[in-house]
């Protein structure tokens, strides 16, 4: 009789520990099947996704993109692979006053690479400044570029206000990274800020000539010495402070110089010619360096390497002005380590 017991509790005991077993199998499986959808509602090609997300023109645009960084965090930690090449960019992208005037998917690219970088510096830092108000200067530019295209003058005006300030922020984190590039662009977000001039904006230099650059004057006309011995190549930005007549004053944001330029040699978008032609990198054990003038002393954009398409526009003193349609950038690369089609 207690054999018979304890064989029947045995068996009891044994089914219970089964059930319980075959219970947590469950609820785990089913815990994991939940974790595993939400981490597809992540995708980590995060260039694609954060062109799909700048599509959302609504004034919650910079929310929804910080959003996805925040779970793209939680999968898979930072996508900052070198924070001071990161760092870099960033500032060019100041230079370029990209981060104001680009494309809403370069912005919302800067907004996220921004999220992670400027976590990746010490607080209090200049960097670490610079790149806090950078941020929020992306996110007030995205709103804007919204309330613009609503006509929602109230916001409009609430963040053009909020990036006058960020903008002098900025410029002086920038200043104080005790740097070259810290203080052009001090020196630009400075005579930005200053100008009380309506015409104020960015340009470009576009001769209509692919080998004839334009000059810098010292004053507005063609009487006055050259600012610069050579030429601006076609393509130079230009950051616009003031007019008078004809002629532009203006400050070269590659050059850290100021001057005059004739306005009718100047547009709104980078020159692009009839003689297009497409060639390639060619470079062994090396990457060839894509620069925003055609000089080294020009600030870098990005490096290629072997093979990279080039779409070639313009050409002047050994260096080609070229599209590079796999990072959608233009800029000047020197013509030794470029082959045509």
């Amino acid at each position: 009789m207690n054999k018979t017991f304890r064989k029947v509790s045995c068996l009891m005991i044994a089914t219970s520990l089964l059930a319980a077993c075959s219970s947590d199998n469950a609820e785990s499986e089913s815990v994991n099947k939940t974790i595993a959808a939400k981490e597809a509602e992540v995708p980590k090609n995060f260039t694609k996704e954060l062109e799909n997300l700048a599509d959302n023109r609504t004034l919650e645009i910079a929310d929804t993109i910080l959003n996805y960084a925040s779970q793209y965090e939680q999968k898979y930690g930072t996508p900052i692979v070198d924070k001071d090449q990161e760092f870099k960019r960033v500032l060019v992208n100041i230079l370029k006053s990209s981060y104001l005037e680009g494309e809403p998917a370069a912005k919302a690219s800067q907004l996220f690479k921004s999220y992670f970088l400027k976590e990746a510096f010490e607080e209090g830092t200049a960097e670490q400044l610079l790149l806090e108000n950078y941020y929020q200067a992306l996110i007030n530019s995205l709103r804007l570029d919204v309330a613009d295209e609503q006509n929602n003058e109230n916001v409009a005006e609430e963040s053009e206000d909020e990036l006058d300030l960020l903008n002098e922020k900025i410029a002086e984190n920038a200043k104080a990274l005790n740097s070259k590039m810290g203080t052009k662009i001090f020196k630009m977000l400075s005579n930005s800020t200053e100008s009380s001039s309506a015409e104020e904006h960015n340009l470009y230099v576009s001769t209509g000539r692919l080998k004839d650059g334009l000059n810098l004057r010292q004053g507005p006309g063609a009487e006055y010495p050259l600012a610069l011995p050579k030429e601006l190549p076609n393509g130079t930005a230009l950051k616009v402070t003031s007019k008078q007549g004809n002629w532009y004053k203006v400050f070269v944001i590659s050059k850290d110089v100021e001057g005059w330029v004739n306005s009718a040699f100047t547009s709104k978008t980078a020159p692009t010619y009839d003689e297009v032609y497409t060639a390639y990198v060619e470079v062994y054990n090396d990457t060839l360096v894509l620069r925003e003038g055609a000089e080294k002393s020009y600030p870098k954009i990005a490096e290629l390497e072997n093979g990279t398409e080039l779409q070639v526009y313009d050409e002047t003193d050994g260096w080609y002005y070229v599209h590079v349609p796999s990072i959608d950038e233009y800029g000047w690369v020197h013509s030794h380590f470029v082959v045509r089609e």
